[in-house]
């Protein structure tokens, strides 16, 4: 008989909590909201709590596999991050930004200078986010690796996954048909399935991780209306893949496949599984590919089609690997500790070119490499630990993982590493809370014993975790990027001096607030103030247009015009589209022709507008010399219609 004691439900209902977030998290937005990541750890670790005393009053051992590892490194690098360490030891582990902090910060008032946390990361609200993740993740690993050791939780777990995959397939269909954004707030996907995860690749990911999760099961389940069931869900979702029209899910996809169809034919081989199961899982899995491939091709064959062909070496060199070579750049920089976890765009932006590919093909709010992007953040030791450990751990899995119900959650695995490869996806919740069920589903088959965890250290442990969350998350919600840019564009720009201030004690690296601080000097008619901030603006990000316009302004308010003309020039060079505006400006400060050609970029247009203004000007020499320079120049064709 069934055991329904109420010790056993609740027991089960912890396990619920557990993996609670694989339904929830996909349905706000992948959870990339710090409140998100904080309620993510938060309910983790209360789970996990109640996880170890009803262990321990069950006097049942809690085992701990080594393939926690890279959550919980990736944790404690995390949490050391943004620890607050003396000058003497951070000078040491990171000293040009060190070097950097300091001077940016000697703009401020004494007392707000103390304010600043002397830590690694260049941006610490994010890798607080992170940390917030990644306890979450690890928390999550302990629960499922644990309970899926018993056949009655381990299908708990499974059919819970089966049931968030089915709800997010159809909350995205929902959304396709009604044409609504992402719960009608966010527009940004270009798929023909664009919610509720507002990033296309993102969502690629996590169908890619639930239809390989739903394949595992079907084929290794034993009831066959279940796994019919599964593997329907598994063919709604891969189809699902294709439709949010992401190349780097598809490529995904399609690779785990590969492994997981070389898998079951190895374990087909072994003689750990009856003859039958092995004579129906290779075509039913051939048969689900097919149903996947009629599906995209019944539904959009035309739009995936069209998607797939970009795949080019080119394409992909531009829009997946131009960020690979300038992170490297980074690693020189940062060698010892890393950016800091989540920190890759601030220090990245001191580094890229304006108007390139950066700014409008692509986002570098991360490296969209694993591999690179770990390297980067972390610094080549410690970075280059976790590349090992996680390579460890693919080759344990791959040799130990035999039998044809211990490989289901491998693919899983496989395709949201690859997916991170191309493209980054871990860097959500949703990403992070699927690849730690995955991870801890294969560790519950290992063969292998384990680590056992007593109840004392368990608690202290998360003990711990909690004092980290408590003391983080409050300055990850309220120190987020978007929310103080949002609070900073709602301030009037007479009162924003307060705000600006505070802002650059939680993001001392953020040029754009040190070029802000600048304006407001100028609106205090504060001209050596302002061009101290916009020097600073530009020492942090070179070519930052704002910076290089506020010091114009600033030069030329103290008569410097020469100079003033010069950062005009940079100014004009990083704004293409409003090169007009910084152009006039910069003639307006003088009359002299010679002065203002230090301010013209090396392009036709500038010089046009040049001329037009000494023609409006009735400066009629000047102008028949700047029109005979306009017509000489290579890339000039009709001078009337340029000018």
């Amino acid at each position: 008989m069934a055991d329904i004691s109420p010790a056993r439900r609740f027991t089960d209902g912890i396990v619920l909590v557990a993996v609670l977030p694989l339904l929830l998290l996909p349905q706000l937005l992948g959870g990339v909201h710090p409140q998100v990541m904080t309620g993510f750890a938060i309910l983790e670790l209360l789970a996990l709590t109640a996880w170890i005393i009803v262990s321990a009053r069950a006097q049942r051992p809690i085992t701990v596999s080594w393939l926690v590892l890279p959550f919980l490194l990736g944790a404690i690098l995390s949490a050391v991050e943004v620890l607050p360490l003396p000058t003497s030891l951070l000078t040491l582990l990171a000293p040009a930004p060190t070097a950097m902090r300091t001077f940016v910060i000697a703009g401020l008032p004494d007392a707000m200078r103390s304010e600043v946390s002397s830590v690694i990361s260049m941006d610490p609200p994010e890798t607080r986010s992170a940390l917030m993740r990644l306890l979450g993740a690890t928390a999550m690993f302990i629960i499922v690796s644990n309970a899926a050791r018993r056949r009655q939780r381990a299908r708990l777990i499974w059919r819970f996954i089966v049931v968030a995959a089915a709800v997010l397939f159809f909350v995205a269909i929902g959304h396709a048909v009604l044409e609504a954004p992402a719960w009608g707030m966010f527009r940004r996907s270009s798929g023909i399935i664009s919610a509720p995860i507002v990033n296309a690749n993102h969502q690629s990911k996590i169908f890619a991780a639930f239809s390989l999760l739903c394949f595992g099961r079907a084929l290794a389940c034993r009831d066959r209306r279940e796994g019919i069931a599964t593997g329907i869900v598994g063919i709604v979702c891969g189809i699902a893949v294709a439709l949010t029209l992401s190349r780097g899910g598809m490529l995904a996809w399609g690779a785990a496949v590969v492994v997981g169809a070389a898998l079951l034919w190895r374990a087909r081989r072994s003689e750990l599984e009856t003859h039958r199961e092995h004579h129906l899982a290779l075509p039913a899995l051939a048969a689900a590919l097919a149903a996947v491939v009629v599906g995209v091709l019944l539904i959009a064959d035309r739009a995936v089609v069209n998607e797939v062909s970009t795949l080019k070496s080119d394409t992909i060199a531009v829009s997946k690997l131009a960020l690979w070579q300038p992170a490297l750049g980074l690693l020189d920089e940062h060698f010892v500790a890393g950016t800091g976890n989540n920190a890759f765009a601030m220090a990245f932006t001191a580094r890229s070119v304006p108007h390139t590919m950066y700014d409008a093909e692509l986002t570098f709010s991360h490296v969209e490499s694993i591999l690179v992007g770990t390297l980067v953040e972390h610094g080549a030791v410690f970075g280059g630990l976790l590349v090992l450990i996680g390579a460890l751990i693919g080759l344990r899995l791959l040799q130990q993982l035999r039998t044809q119900a211990d490989i289901a959650a491998v693919p899983a695995v496989v395709v949201l590493f690859i997916g991170d490869v191309v493209d980054f996806a871990l860097e959500s919740s949703a990403g992070i809370a699927l690849m730690a069920a995955a991870v801890g589903l294969c560790a519950a088959a290992l063969p292998s014993p384990t680590m056992r965890l007593r109840t004392a250290p368990g608690i202290v442990c998360v003990v711990i975790a909690s004092v980290l969350v408590a003391a983080h998350a409050p300055s990850a919600i309220r120190d987020w990027r978007y929310r103080l840019d949002r609070q900073l564009q709602d301030v009037a720009v007479t009162r924003r001096l307060p705000l600006l201030q505070h802002i650059l004690t939680v993001r001392p690296f953020d040029g754009y607030i040190c070029a802000a601080l600048a304006v407001d000097a100028r609106h205090r008619r504060q001209p050596r103030e302002a061009l101290a901030w916009a020097n600073r603006a530009i020492n942090l990000w070179p070519t930052l247009p704002d910076g290089h316009l506020e010091a114009a302004r600033a030069l030329a308010a103290l008569g410097h015009i020469e100079q003033a003309m010069l950062e005009y020039r940079e100014a004009a060079v990083g704004t293409p589209s409003s090169q007009g505006g910084a152009l006039n400006e910069a003639f307006s400060r003088t009359t002299d022709a010679q002065l203002r050609r230090r301010a013209l970029p090396d392009s036709a247009a500038a010089l046009a507008q040049l001329c037009v203004m000494f023609t409006s000007e009735q400066r009629a020499d000047d102008a028949a010399v700047c029109a005979a320079e306009l017509a000489a120049l290579p890339e000039m064709t009709d001078p009337v219609q340029l000018a």
